[in-house]
């Protein structure tokens, strides 16, 4: 059997430094991904949907700003925030709305969520509605799983809700 260094290994001051800018301030909702997602796909209406995508991808990359951290050796990040989220409206939405006035107080996994970005994002959810993948899903099920996911996914049943959020 191989054998494992578990000797403590020296670190850095940079190390705790970094740890500390990454949990001082509550994880953050942004909307940066969404917006030019959405900009991107409403000027690319009647192409291909592979088109669609690549253009998309490469309008975020172009767009998105740059975040490179004091005292990062491996520079970048999909966020501006150290803890940030960016959203994923071509999938789902629904269930972020439900929630922006109660996800910055909620006792497990609270992310703070500026006004701008709910404002933003509820635009960007207009362009979305009828248009997720969760609601292409959705169409093609029968109406005995339906039944089945209200129940489940209702507030009753929070077990089953917390293991329904981790479905893919």
């Amino acid at each position: 059997m191989e054998r494992f260094y578990t000797q403590e290994i020296p670190k850095t001051d940079r190390i705790p430094k970094l740890v500390e800018h990454l949990f001082a301030k509550m994880p953050e909702i942004e909307s940066a991904r969404a917006v030019l997602l959405t900009e991107s796909y409403k000027e690319t209406e009647g192409q291909p949907i592979i088109m669609r995508r690549a253009k998309a991808f490469a309008h975020i990359l172009d767009n998105i700003p740059i975040i490179i951290r004091d005292g990062e050796l491996v520079v970048g990040s999909t966020t501006i925030a150290p803890r940030g989220c960016q959203t994923y409206p071509e999938f789902s939405f629904e269930w972020l709305e439900a929630e922006f006035d109660t996800v910055e107080h909620r006792t497990a996994d609270p992310f703070y969520i500026s006004e701008k970005t709910k404002a933003d994002l509820r635009e960007v959810h207009k362009y979305w509605k009828g248009k997720t993948t969760s609601e292409l899903a959705t169409s093609y099920m029968a109406p005995e799983t339906l039944k089945a996911m209200e129940h489940i996914c209702s507030p009753r049943a929070t077990i089953f809700t917390m293991a329904w959020d981790m479905l893919p």
